[in-house]
């Protein structure tokens, strides 16, 4: 879900998005570099804006706020294509009729 690599003197990092926004990419990004540049050139940096080992993380930003609601939205489904109707097209019966 997440990947780095590195070719001369550039980072590539791919991540799945459903894991992380551009934001959430770019404070890992952060602190990757926070501790590469520690231990690389044995220097102290300002760590106050930066996530490390050991913080603590907030429950609320662990929760998906879409668990457990019975409020959202439920689009009307527009009618199907017949090129996109398999079910049709192969002469099958419809199991959604039948309540199954």
């Amino acid at each position: 879900m997440i990947a780095f690599h590195w070719k001369d003197n550039w980072i590539i990092m791919d991540l799945y998005h459903g894991m992380t926004d551009g934001v959430g990419a770019y404070e890992v990004l952060r602190t990757l570099l926070y501790y590469y540049c520690s231990e690389r050139y044995h220097v102290t940096l300002d760590d106050e804006k930066i996530r490390l080992v050991g913080d603590e993380i907030l429950e609320e930003k662990w929760l998906n706020p879409v668990v457990g609601r019975d409020d959202l939205p439920t689009p009307a489904q527009a009618p199907m294509s017949e090129a996109f109707d398999l079910i049709g097209a192969a002469g099958l019966e419809d199991d959604q009729k039948h309540g199954l």
